[in-house]
């Protein structure tokens, strides 16, 4: 039986528990923090990083770890935990840092949660710690893909070498062959060209083959090719309803979603595009104020799944917005495909083509009513 097999066996952990954690994940990661700080051999589980890198991964565990228990989507921890044991020990950390780390967890849930609810969090940790072996295993696997994409391989990974290279003109002739003639080559060029390349630079990064550095001039290089791109362009005639297009907060991945507000303005929409980091209470405003036909929602991390249903809830449950149509996107979804139910959104969009096409059927099924 695989780890992603045992993992939909995990006793469900109930509400009372999973709030009780998220409450609590300021103390329980700090007592982690001081705990992993005292060994002498720490930075030799980190490969010479420095703490502040120790803590800044606590910090985006107790967040996912808290999104987890509130969903109850232990496919969702599965892959993610293969994620984290490879882009980690990549960058540095070795194996034994999950081992010593994953101890610290459960003590401080016991320490810091009640009894009954600490038992149910500390269940999913047992889990952890008992597969230890075969996260390494799927770590280490060459032929264990976490994200996939269909891709035209050889213009993909030409373009992927001008990124990281900061060939700026030759991505630009690149992308020329494609978005000139019409709305549906942009559409191609971004889904077919651009998201397969982002994915390319994540994974190089995730194996420890580019910097950081590198990652950022790649992301930085794409954000300029879309703006030269929509300057080109234009946008295409408003003749449909407004909508609202925003990154979760604590979201600072934005590129799929400026993506998608381009192809919908092309295809006619009227789009206010909030971009990175949308703060809750900010967006619940706007939306309040403006009443979009939809709200499209975007989350790379897997850490940030809580906020998007969180936001959902509350439009769901306020009488001026409640009917609002809510689509969601991005890499996080990806990690199990059960998410978008559980976030409570009425659609998900694996890319741009779907969030047009599930647009435009929302625009045709309200016209026929």
């Amino acid at each position: 039986m695989t780890i992603f097999e045992t993992a939909k066996q995990i006793l469900p952990v109930s509400t009372l528990a999973a709030d009780e954690y998220n409450q609590k994940e300021g103390i329980i990661q700090n007592d982690v923090n001081q705990e992993l700080a005292k060994l002498n051999s720490i930075y030799d589980f980190m490969g010479n990083c420095s703490l502040q890198v120790m803590v800044d991964h606590h910090r985006h565990h107790t967040l996912f770890m808290s999104s987890v228990f509130r969903l109850n989507n232990y496919t969702l921890l599965a892959r993610m935990l293969v994620w984290m044991y490879r882009s980690y020990h990549a960058h540095g950390f070795s194996y034994d840092y999950f081992t010593y780390a994953f101890s610290e967890w459960r003590k401080a849930v016991t320490r810091h949660m009640s009894q009954t609810k600490g038992l149910e969090i500390d269940r999913v940790y047992q889990w952890i710690v008992a597969y230890h072996p075969d996260f390494i295993q799927l770590a280490e696997s060459a032929d264990y893909k976490i994200l996939t994409k269909n891709r035209v391989e050889e213009v993909v990974n030409t373009f992927v070498a001008h990124l990281l290279h900061g060939e700026y003109q030759a991505c630009l002739a690149i992308s020329e062959k494609y978005y000139l003639t019409d709305v549906d080559d942009l559409a191609y060029f971004y889904v077919e060209i651009i998201e397969p390349s982002l994915y390319e630079v994540g994974r190089l990064w995730e194996m420890g083959h580019i910097s950081v550095a590198q990652e950022h001039l790649a992301t930085a290089m794409v954000n300029r090719l879309l703006l030269t791109i929509f300057l080109h362009t234009g946008l295409g005639e408003a003749t449909k309803p407004k909508v609202v297009i925003a990154a979760a907060p604590n979201e600072l991945h934005e590129i799929g979603a400026s993506m998608v507000t381009d192809l919908l303005e092309q295809h006619g929409w009227q789009v206010d595009y909030l971009g990175a980091n949308m703060p809750k209470e900010d967006l619940l405003e706007y939306l309040r104020a403006n009443k979009p036909y939809f709200l499209g929602l975007s989350v790379v991390m897997p850490f940030n799944l809580a906020s998007v249903r969180e936001i959902i809830d509350s439009i769901r449950n306020d009488d001026s917005i409640w009917g609002i149509k809510i689509m969601v996107g991005g890499a996080a979804f990806k990690y199990s495909e059960d998410l978008w139910h559980q976030v409570g959104a009425d659609a998900y969009v694996i890319d741009g083509h779907a969030a047009i096409k599930i647009a435009g059927r929302w625009l045709e099924e309200n016209q026929g009513r």
